[in-house]
């Protein structure tokens, strides 16, 4: 009988980053011979956020945010009941899910992570479940495997319930160095650097060995900036290529032809993987972009969210891929020789590799 492994992570949400750091996690963790389940809460914050019906009001957001919602959801009801039965096919799709809310499920071993569970502001307080404390979890040993603050990743956040929270986690990796550093300083204990798990799995892994390049220039970004149409305006021109936008969300109710907004998870990888150029803002797709070995831009935005593309290209010695604005992405070649980038991937993916089989016993 295969050992079980339980992976508690924001599964769920309508998210291309979660859904897809969850499926790498997964069937990474299935390679090594494992039944993976993916453990959900009816109790839990975050882990229902993407079911609630827009009429429920959120006690974060005013009445009039609200009321906007209500009226946009009415208006726009087809293109955004579109998106979400197309992240909840693959959910239903590729995770198998257990339900702890009214029963026990017993696992050998029990994976916290990746992304951000142990972010406080989005959780809603720090969630139980996120640190495998339920009544209703039986596991001999509880890992958390790239688990991330994000930008609640500061001391003072390490208040007395994390301290109590943290205590039943056997063992500690997390995402950023900035994370591992803190613990590290407060903690007695070791802590792990880990890649993000979407690393983990090479172009084949995802499925993309036969996909054929189109001329394409795929924009993906979580935070629009007017430098990413620039850049893709000079490409266009330049290659003669057409412009495919893949919106993070459902952001208006008119939108241009060439904005993608109901791609589902399986789509947006085939359209990063297919691309003759990616210009993103966002980590993921920076991520698919050099899984891929597609010449890409990652746009600074000159904020926190710019910290995980940054130590990655850095890492990878791709840091002139993150340029600015439309000058500096003209300063630099728009072919890029992978080799070296690839190496230096291959080797962060037998460090994370050892840590997952150490700690599986595998």
């Amino acid at each position: 009988m295969k050992k079980k492994v339980g992976i508690i992570t924001f599964h769920n949400a309508h998210n291309y980053g979660a859904v897809l750091q969850a499926y790498a996690l997964s069937k990474k963790i299935s390679s090594y011979g494992f039944e993976v389940e993916f453990i959900k809460s009816d109790l839990s914050y975050i882990q229902n956020h993407y079911k609630r019906h827009p009429f429920i009001k959120d006690k974060k957001i005013s009445f009039i945010q609200y009321a906007k919602n209500i009226v946009h959801y009415i208006l726009d009801f087809k293109r955004i009941n579109k998106r979400y039965s197309s992240f909840e096919r693959f959910i239903k799709k590729n995770f198998n899910e257990v339900n702890i809310t009214h029963k026990k499920s017993e696992f050998d071993f029990v994976i916290l992570g990746s992304d951000q569970i142990w972010n406080s502001n989005i959780t809603n307080k720090f969630d139980p479940i996120f640190f495998g404390v339920d009544d209703n979890i039986l596991a001999k040993k509880v890992i958390s495997y790239a688990a991330s603050m994000g930008n609640a990743t500061q001391s003072k956040n390490l208040t007395k319930d994390f301290d109590r929270l943290i205590a039943n986690v056997n063992s500690i990796g997390v995402r950023e160095y900035e994370l591992k550093s803190i613990l590290n300083k407060k903690y007695d204990f070791d802590v792990n650097l880990n890649l993000d798990p979407t690393l983990l799995l090479d172009k084949m892994m995802w499925g993309n060995g036969n996909i054929k390049t189109k001329n394409n220039i795929v924009i993906y970004e979580v935070y629009n900036s007017k430098e990413s149409i620039l850049i893709s305006e000079y490409l266009k021109s330049r290659f003669n290529l057409d412009v495919k936008i893949i919106s993070s969300g459902s952001p208006s109710i008119l939108v241009s032809n060439e904005i993608i907004t109901t791609a589902s998870p399986d789509d947006f990888i085939d359209l990063l993987s297919s691309a003759s150029f990616i210009i993103t803002t966002s980590f993921h797709g920076t991520v698919f972009s050099i899984i891929n070995n597609v010449p890409f831009y990652t746009v600074k935005i000159n904020d926190g969210v710019d910290k995980r593309s940054a130590n990655l290209l850095e890492q990878l010695g791709l840091s002139d891929r993150h340029v600015l604005n439309l000058d500096e992405a003209k300063s630099i070649d728009t072919t890029i020789n992978f080799s070296e980038a690839n190496s230096k991937l291959k080797e962060l993916q037998d460090i994370s590799d050892a840590f997952l089989r150490k700690e599986l016993d595998v």
